[in-house]
């Protein structure tokens, strides 16, 4: 496991940290989240 992840940060590094900063977001914020979420539909 180590190693696909450390092969896949190398492959896909802006990818991942993109994917790890939303995952630790939507956990660190779930009920603000989902508010952030019906904002920026209803605006968009």
């Amino acid at each position: 496991m180590k190693q696909l992840d450390s092969l896949g940060m190398a492959k896909l590094k802006p990818r991942k940290s993109t994917i790890d900063f939303l995952l630790s977001y939507s956990k660190n914020i779930k009920i603000v989240d989902t508010r952030i979420i019906k904002v920026v539909f209803s605006k968009n």
